[in-house]
């Protein structure tokens, strides 16, 4: 519908609303004032322009906080729509007034339903629209593998369209779900790329969000300094977006922040500035959340008769929204506050009520801290059985929190630390010894002026004789000393070798993938950043290889999957082995590889994948005696031709080369040389 057309019916609407703002305030109430004006429209204009005024009315009751009077007039909206493009906005709409008003069942109906005409349209930016919904729906109900599928389909409908603002939203959502799963570095990686996106777009996109985001990460890992300085920037890029919803989760995300160091009356004042907002705006899940930090205010300043009525509030309302992590935290907090004021059996019930909850929705840090809670009463109780179950359990579980990466991180900081220390104990040592040389040349010179100065004065050779003699002993004995100390020398070298080859030993499994003996995927993409920066500072040329394969057993026998892994294993060999010696290679995610070849000709890529593609083919043949297809489909991206400007956008091109290589049969390499060709096959 052209545009001023769009706006007409509109206009007309809010013309004849302004007429019913009298009656409005002579009945005290605006909803009264909405309906009399659409009476008059319909007086006037009969069921001309129906589709306008009931997008307004829906409008302005959302903005009165009124979602079931909004959710009616969205509906009605949809009844009068008479083209699929207003069908399509009212659906997304009607989704996100019902995520607001916490109907999660009537969302999920009309976003499905928005995905279906979408689909029928083929419209891109709807259709991402709509899986990126579902996805955030399934979040909220605590989901998290459905929500990242479809937010991950979301992005892929967005990049497929050359859509940056979907991408980014998408982005933003999925950085949340990795969160929530524990998968920091890439939640971190795609709350990075979609503030990249929002900042380039310009004004008005939401860089408050991905600021948010990253503040959230940098507490999970306990970087008290590096969140409170994103959660500020999330604060003030809020409030200039004039965006009430934006500032009150970035103020409820600063007031959890604060809550956790221990600045409890800036946690309430800021949880209740978050709170006022949400509930102007109805947001019942934002409302919850920031009723719980105030709880959690109020219980560490010990008011106990407010702290009871945050957490009933927000209680009720996650029963109501079936939301496992607000009752779980609910629950947690009630169980703080009754073991403050001393009623341990009522506490000890709320922990247990609360682990089912947060075991569901997954939240490890507020179990671990309702197992400790369970621990302690426990152990007042003298039940030190259980008490023991808890703490192991609690054990365990804080185990998982600090993770194999942090494990190893402080592993290779111990290391460096203590070969730091040994070194300086070597130069102290290697010092004192010189010294001590010194000393000795010193003394020895002094000793034989004195004794020329005695020869000279009383030419006796017994004291000339008693002085060598003496000289000697001291001599020896220094010289038993340097031998002790070189020993030293000698043993702490050796220890600084074992400490080297220990450091050399977790360097390889921190950036080894353990399947394929492989680089893992963070480390050949921390190489191909480098050659990529490399490159284009000398502006030379750089080829991206980007292969998956497929097996399959022509024998009558089923191929177990230990089987297809040890498949994979042997692929992995026989790509390294084809390789050019030093180029980068590594294993980028299920049997997919990743592959740069620097300063290589298109002619000379193209023959080396080749290569690569017909060795696989060839040499896994035959397999551990089974006869398999094994074949590999391989993209290729030119650095100069698809004139990328980053490596995201080069792997990108990569990857659009490999799915069109397998649309065209699979067994096959295919090369992308402009930055354009970004198409997948339908």
């Amino acid at each position: 519908m052209n545009a001023s057309v769009h706006r007409l019916p509109i206009f007309i609407a809010a013309l004849v609303m302004a007429a019913a703002i009298p009656a409005a305030l002579a009945d005290s109430s605006f909803g009264k004032g909405i309906e009399r004006a659409l009476e008059l429209h319909r007086i006037a204009l009969g069921t001309n322009g129906r589709y306008g005024v009931e997008v307004t009315a829906a409008v302005l009751y959302a903005a009165t906080h009124d979602a079931a009077g909004a959710e009616r007039h969205w509906r009605d909206a949809l009844a009068a729509a008479t083209s699929p493009a207003q069908r399509m906005y009212v659906l997304q709409m009607l989704t996100e007034n019902s995520m607001v008003a916490g109907d999660y069942d009537t969302g999920i109906e009309s976003a499905e339903r928005l995905r279906a005409l979408a689909s029928e349209q083929q419209h891109a930016g709807y259709r991402a629209q709509a899986v990126g919904l579902l996805g955030r729906i399934a979040r909220r109900r605590g989901a998290l593998p459905e929500a990242y599928a479809y937010l991950q389909e979301s992005l892929r409908i967005a990049r497929a369209a050359n859509r940056p603002a979907d991408s980014a939203l998408a982005l933003v959502n999925i950085g949340t779900v990795l969160r929530d799963m524990g998968r920091f570095s890439e939640a971190m990686d795609q709350q990075l790329q979609a503030l990249d996106i929002r900042k380039q777009l310009g004004p008005g996109n939401r860089v408050d969000v991905p600021y948010r985001n990253i503040g959230l990460l940098y507490r999970e890992i306990e970087d008290t300094q590096s969140a409170r300085e994103y959660l500020e920037k999330a604060v003030a890029a809020a409030r200039e977006e004039f965006d009430p919803s934006a500032l009150s989760s970035a103020l409820g995300s600063y007031a959890t922040l604060l809550n956790d160091v221990g600045e409890s009356a800036l946690a309430l004042d800021t949880a209740r500035r978050a709170l006022a907002i949400d509930s102007r705006i109805g947001d019942r899940q934002g409302i919850a959340l920031e009723r719980l930090e105030s709880a959690r205010a109020l219980i560490a300043m010990k008011s106990w008769n407010d702290a009871v009525i945050e957490i009933d509030a927000a209680l009720r309302l996650g029963e109501s929204m079936r939301q496992a992590d607000v009752i779980g935290r609910a629950l947690l907090y009630r169980g703080d506050m009754r073991s403050g004021e001393g009623q341990l059996a009522a506490a000890e019930t709320d922990y247990n009520q609360s682990v089912d909850y947060l075991t569901r929705a997954k939240l490890k840090p507020q179990l671990h801290a309702a197992y400790k809670a369970i621990e302690g009463l426990l152990e007042v109780r003298g039940d030190a059985q259980q008490a023991l179950a808890y703490a192991r359990r609690r054990a365990a579980l804080r185990e998982e929190l600090l993770g194999v990466t942090a494990t190893r991180r402080l592993a290779v900081l111990e290391l460096k630390q203590d070969r730091e220390r040994a070194e300086r104990q070597v130069e102290m040592l290697r010092l004192d010894n010189s010294l001590k040389a010194l000393n000795l040349r010193t003394e020895t010179l002094r000793r034989r002026i004195g004794v020329g100065f005695i020869a000279m004065l009383i030419g006796l050779l017994g004291v000339v004789f008693w002085r060598l003699r003496d000289a000697r002993r001291t001599a020896r004995v220094l010289t038993r000393k340097n031998d002790e100390i070189s020993e030293q020398d000698v043993a702490l070298r050796a220890a600084n070798a074992r400490l080297t080859a220990q450091s050399h030993v977790l360097f390889v499994a921190a950036t080894t993938d353990s399947l394929t003996t492989l680089s893992n995927r963070g480390h050949v993409m921390q190489q191909m950043i480098e050659l990529f920066d490399r490159h284009k500072a000398q502006d030379s040329d750089c080829r991206c290889c980007y292969s998956t394969s497929t097996a399959s057993n022509r024998s009558t026998m089923p191929w177990a999957i230990s089987s297809a892994t040890v498949c994979w294993i042997a692929a992995a060999r026989v790509l390294r082995d084809e390789m050019r010696d030093g180029d980068p290679l590594g294993r980028y995610g299920g049997e997919e590889f990743i592959a740069a070849l620097p300063d290589a000709s298109a002619d000379e890529a193209l023959v080396t994948t080749e290569r690569l593609r017909l060795a696989l083919q060839r040499r896994m043949a035959v397999f551990e005696g089974q006869v398999i297809d094994l074949t590999a489909s391989i993209g290729l991206a030119e650095l100069h031709e698809t004139g990328s400007t980053s490596l995201s956008a080069l792997i990108a091109t990569a990857d659009d080369a490999l799915y069109r290589a397998k649309a065209l049969g699979r067994n096959r390499t295919e090369i992308s040389r402009t930055g354009s060709d970004h198409r997948k096959p339908t």
